[in-house]
């Protein structure tokens, strides 16, 4: 059961992350790490973001 969990939480934030970008709330070209505020507060020292 939990894999099926997995896939319908996949499908949802796939198609939230699609809407916000329509609505221009989300950039397409951004890297999630850019919408965290503790990876651009500067404490990617302490924890590991993409960049």
């Amino acid at each position: 059961m939990p894999h099926a969990l997995h896939s319908v939480t996949k499908s949802y934030a796939g198609t939230l992350a699609a809407a916000l970008v329509h609505e221009g709330v989300l950039g397409d070209t951004k890297v999630l790490a850019h919408y965290l505020l503790w990876c651009t507060a500067g404490r990617s020292r302490t924890r590991r973001c993409a960049r």
